[in-house]
């Protein structure tokens, strides 16, 4: 019982911790005061099951999705047997 109340506080103090790194993110972003007024760019990736889904990557993109693919799948065969 004590080792599964230990990996609870561990769990919740990695979330805690992530989410003040968020917070001091967007807090120094905001302190720069790096505002461009020209060109910005918007990349992102979002996993849905095996299914990566990559945008403003340009021609990496097909690379990266490919990569996240195979990492996935072998994430899942290595987690199931």
């Amino acid at each position: 019982m004590q080792s599964i109340f230990s990996l609870q506080i561990l769990s919740m103090a990695i979330i805690i911790v992530g989410i003040i790194l968020i917070i001091l993110g967007i807090i120094q972003s905001n302190k720069n005061g790096q505002h461009d007024s020209g060109r910005t760019d918007h990349k992102g990736i979002i996993l849905i099951g095996p299914i990566p889904i990559v945008w403003g990557f340009g021609d990496k993109g097909k690379i990266i999705m490919a990569i996240l693919f195979v990492a996935f799948i072998s994430y899942i065969i290595l987690v199931l047997y």
